[in-house]
């Protein structure tokens, strides 16, 4: 279940926090949903016929409705001024943040449409939810490796987002040893870091193209690496990993997921 198929009442997350007895509900349209991305074709001209020259992804947006619940009967009850004020509080951002239901995630913001008061005092606010991606994404996934000598692992990429690819994050905790190379065997890609320092802790941003020190900011790890960043192939990765010593390997990623 997603945005687009959430027609029953679901609690949700915005922006990391989350409130037990208030509700959400998609009510863009009633019956239908769409699979994949909204995408524009754009060409120019040929001699023959238009020549492709590549695609945009159209942002979506959803309009909802967001109501208080009781916990125990699950039936909405009075929203009072006081639910409003914290309800703006909570939901009004100047920039866009991560709504999560049912384990996806969705970046964008809220914007105010209208609201509605029934006879037993019980309200809803209706709200429209602008992306700035045009897929979901999956919660984050972390796994951490001891790492002695060699050892190859399998990172399962499980995207469907086709040519944007999930760029992982690496970090490198180090016990013994000063080098490390990381390979994933399924596209070639070798990150290798030279230098290392016992006691210190290394990330590596392959979306950011960004290698830091966690234990001393100023050091330059780009320098000492071979200036190589990553990606995760759809599917299933081995990564082979190597060290001259011991330590530990944590990688973290999110797959992209089309809407639904």
């Amino acid at each position: 279940m997603n945005l687009l198929q959430l027609h029953n009442a679901k609690h949700f997350k915005f922006d990391g926090e989350e409130r037990e007895d208030w509700r959400i509900v998609n009510t863009t349209n009633d019956t239908s949903f769409s699979i994949g991305r909204t995408k524009s074709i754009q060409t120019e001209d040929g001699i023959f016929q238009p020549i492709f020259k590549g695609i945009t992804s159209e942002l979506p947006s959803f309009n909802f409705e967001i109501f208080k619940v009781d916990l125990i009967t699950g039936e909405p009850i009075e929203m009072t001024k006081e639910d409003m004020f914290d309800l703006n509080r909570w939901l009004d951002r100047n920039e866009p943040k991560a709504l999560v239901v049912d384990e996806f995630m969705y970046y964008g913001l809220f914007s105010p449409q209208t609201g509605k008061w029934y006879a037993n005092e019980w309200g809803r606010m209706e709200l429209r939810f602008d992306m700035i991606l045009p897929y979901m994404l999956g919660l984050p996934i972390e796994d951490i490796y001891e790492i002695e000598g060699e050892e190859t692992i399998i990172i399962e990429n499980d995207s469907n987002v086709y040519g944007d690819y999930v760029y992982p994050e690496f970090q490198i905790g180090v016990y013994e040893g000063n080098t490390i190379t990381i390979i994933n065997l399924e596209n070639e890609q070798t990150t290798t870091l030279n230098n290392l320092i016992v006691d210190n802790i290394y990330t590596i941003h392959n979306q950011q193209r960004q290698m830091i020190n966690e234990s001393n900011v100023k050091e330059n790890v780009y320098a000492n690496s071979n200036k190589k960043y990553q990606h995760l192939e759809s599917g299933d990765n081995r990564i082979k990993i190597t060290t001259n010593g011991k330590m530990v390997f944590r990688i973290k990623w999110q797959p992209k997921i089309c809407l639904q």
